[in-house]
């Protein structure tokens, strides 16, 4: 069983981390140039809905193509491959491509290397930024809890490297199922990160009387330090830096949410 992961960035990933039994250690460190912040953006889409003729939900589309005319067109996305996978069915996935190809180009299409298709589709490929169109809105489809479900589904929120967009028609309210996969993506994308005990105090994270000395006694001499500084599966006992490099470590360490649209 796959056990280091290399592909994504950690808060993309851990939704995976379920079906390996939270034994995979995440150990991609994008470069300067690569990040991008944040890694997760949650977009409800209110009113969609998918048309049970066609199979396609129009507004989350239209909302997905409207924000990658805004990528395009943005210079600091130059070089950045993006891709689309719809989560149920792949007309979504063959609508969005089509439209894509009218409204930008050929040629931005493949600058891009824009991908279009479902989670087969996407087997054993990435992109620097993915679009997931949840398709169904309120009252409709299926709970998805299946064996077959979950491949595909740890196949499709695997696939982004920097930056994974989820576009939906559905609240959790709608959702009551807790084994159902569309409610456990709503909360990954609310919680990515494992909970930890917060706390204004640096010092309160060492873990034994000699750390804490010792972070006492680099504090004097005029050293920014953070304890505890996970790295994979392991933790670095005192990371020194700048002012601005430890707060920044500190916090990013504290539970948040994901950035909503």
């Amino acid at each position: 069983m796959l056990t280091e992961h290399f592909r994504c960035v950690e808060p993309i990933i851990r939704f995976s981390m379920q079906f390996y039994n939270d034994s995979l250690i995440p150990l991609r460190i994008p470069k300067s140039s690569e990040k991008l912040t944040p890694p997760l953006i949650d977009v409800y889409v209110k009113g969609g809905r998918r048309d049970e003729r066609n199979k396609v939900n129009e507004e989350e589309a239209e909302a997905i193509i409207a924000e990658i005319k805004i990528l395009v067109s943005d210079q600091k996305y130059n070089g950045r491959s993006i891709g689309i996978v719809s989560l149920i069915g792949a007309q979504q996935a063959k609508y969005i491509q089509d439209q894509l190809l009218i409204e930008l180009g050929e040629d931005v299409f493949q600058e891009y290397r824009i991908a279009c298709g479902d989670a087969a589709t996407f087997q054993g490929k990435e992109r620097d930024i993915m679009f997931l169109s949840m398709v169904v809105g309120a009252n409709q489809g299926a709970v998805i809890n299946k064996r077959d479900a979950e491949q595909r589904m740890n196949v499709a929120l695997s696939r982004a490297r920097d930056r994974m967009y989820l576009y939906r028609s559905l609240q959790e309210s709608d959702l009551s199922n807790e084994s159902d996969l569309r409610l456990k993506i709503l909360h990954h994308f609310v919680s990515p990160m494992p909970q930890h005990e917060h706390t204004d105090n640096p010092i309160d994270l060492c873990d034994s009387d000699f750390e804490r000395d010792v972070y006492k006694r680099l504090i004097k001499k005029g050293y920014n330090i953070v304890p505890q500084v996970k790295v994979g599966a392991f933790s670095i006992d005192l990371v020194a830096g700048s002012r601005y490099f430890c707060e920044s470590l500190f916090w990013a360490s504290q539970p948040k949410q994901a950035a909503k649209t």
